[in-house]
């Protein structure tokens, strides 16, 4: 019985490192992505204003972003 004990007890361990190693590996690929996103809309607006976007009246580049 206390063989089948550890061995669950490693299967919960092992586990536990899995799913912390892939939370992880998620959060620093989301903190990636956004830091992605941030500079393609920065690109976005440089590239509206290097243009002359015409505006319809009352928007501004920042609302078209936002």
């Amino acid at each position: 019985m206390q063989e089948l004990i550890d061995e669950l007890n490693k299967i919960d361990e092992d586990t536990q490192k899995l799913y912390d190693k892939y939370a992880n590996d998620i959060k620093k690929d989301m903190e990636n992505v956004n830091e992605d996103l941030d500079i393609l809309v920065q690109d976005l607006r440089d590239f509206l204003i290097k243009n002359d976007a015409e505006l319809i009246e009352g928007q501004t580049f920042d609302l078209i972003v936002d």
